[in-house]
């Protein structure tokens, strides 16, 4: 597993523009365009937590990521997750 996230993350797109980054502020029809619909299996609940990750500003093409940290960073970790097909941290492990 650690060979696949050495080898996946200098192919990860980690660009202001990247619409995963914007999931939460972004409708199903663009989720689906953009190819994002089955990234929710690996985000937490919507009803738990902080899930302000940050804003994308389409003026200036910068993502700016939010303050709280210890709720941001697991869900970008989800999502880096989701991108390189790794273990899904939601799902339980018998």
């Amino acid at each position: 597993m650690l060979d696949k996230l050495l080898d996946g993350i200098t192919d990860m797109d980690f660009s202001h523009d990247n619409p995963m980054w914007r999931y939460y502020q972004l409708t199903e029809d663009e989720l689906k365009r953009y190819g994002l619909d089955s990234l929710t299996e690996y985000l937490p609940d919507n009803a738990t937590g902080n899930r302000d990750v940050g804003n994308f500003d389409s003026e200036t093409g910068w993502m700016r990521f939010g303050a709280k940290h210890n709720d941001i960073y697991p869900i970008i970790g989800d999502m880096i997750r989701w991108k390189l097909r790794l273990p899904n941290r939601h799902e339980s492990r018998l």
